[in-house]
Formats: structure tokens, C-alpha cells, sequence
């Protein structure tokens, strides 16, 4: 019993070294080894969350903002977190500390521009609006977010063209 408690242990530790988890992922990790068994898995994660290798709050915040800088949306950011298992207050908590209306807005654009780059200048303006806004909602980003990058982007394209 003691020789497996410690093969989960170095198990946990091993993971949690190569990259942060949250507690619900490193338990469905852990119970997916070969011969796990709950009550040992239970008791690694809380000696893990114990010494402080393991914390939901701390995780939920540098994954959205590592999402954040990837150029993810709000929602995008919500829903991955969600997928990890984390608690709602952990997300929300996150979200408010890495992103702001105006944030989202900047990053909304800096995906835009990323975008634009791989449009055809000679597109019609209609369809470039159209997939700049469709590229824009799949990553995330709030209505309002996309339908203001897009029109200062699209303004700044025929800027661009017409000098």
C-alpha cells in the first residue's frame, strides 16, 4: 500500500513538474495509471494541494492569461478553463485579473491584423468583413469586441489601399 501511495506520489510530482495541472485534471491523470486506486489518488492530490504543488486559483489564472496571449477571447478563455474542471469562482476570478474590455478589444485587433494578412487584397470589402468577423467569434471574442476591430481594421485596409 505505502509502495504504491509513493509511486502515485513521484507520479503527481513528475506531471506537475513538466506543467501546471488543475486538481481535476491530475486526479483523472493519476487514475488513468495502471492499477490506480481512488483512495490513494485522493490522497495524493490533497498532500499535493497541502504543500502548495497544487492550486486550482493559481492555475486557472496563468492558463487564461497564457490563453490571453495566444490571442483567445473571453469566451474561448471561459470555456477552456470550464474544460479543465475548474470551479466558477476560479474562472471568474481569472478572468477579471487578465482580462479587461480593453484588453479584449487590443487583442481582438492583433488577432484581426494576423488575419488580414492571409485575406487577398483584391476580396470584395463584404467578404473580407465576413470572414475577419467569423475568424474573430471563433476565437472567442465578444460581439461588440469584433464589431469594433473589424471596422477600425477594415478602415485601416482601405486606408493602406488607397495610399
Amino acid at each position: 500500500m505505502e509502495e504504491e501511495y509513493q509511486k502515485c506520489l513521484n507520479a503527481a510530482l513528475k506531471l506537475l513538474g513538466m506543467r501546471a495541472h488543475g486538481e481535476l485534471e491530475l486526479t483523472a491523470k493519476l487514475l488513468r495509471r495502471k492499477g490506480a486506486d481512488k483512495a490513494i489518488v485522493a490522497r495524493v492530490v490533497a498532500v499535493c494541494r497541502k504543500s502548495g504543488f497544487l492550486d486550482d486559483g493559481l492555475f486557472a489564472r496563468d492558463y487564461a492569461r497564457e490563453l490571453a496571449l495566444r490571442g483567445c477571447g473571453v469566451r474561448q478563455i471561459r470555456y477552456k478553463l470550464k474544460l479543465k474542471g475548474l470551479s466558477e469562482d476560479d474562472i471568474s476570478s481569472a478572468l477579471s485579473e487578465v482580462c479587461t474590455e480593453d484588453d479584449e478589444l487590443e487583442r481582438a485587433l492583433s488577432a484581426g491584423r494576423f488575419k488580414l494578412k492571409s485575406l487577398k487584397t483584391s476580396e470584395p470589402l463584404l467578404k473580407k468583413r465576413e470572414k475577419l468577423y467569423r475568424f474573430l467569434l471563433s476565437r472567442g471574442f465578444s460581439g461588440a469586441s469584433v464589431k469594433e476591430a473589424a471596422r477600425r481594421l477594415l478602415s485601416e485596409s482601405e486606408e493602406d489601399q488607397i495610399s
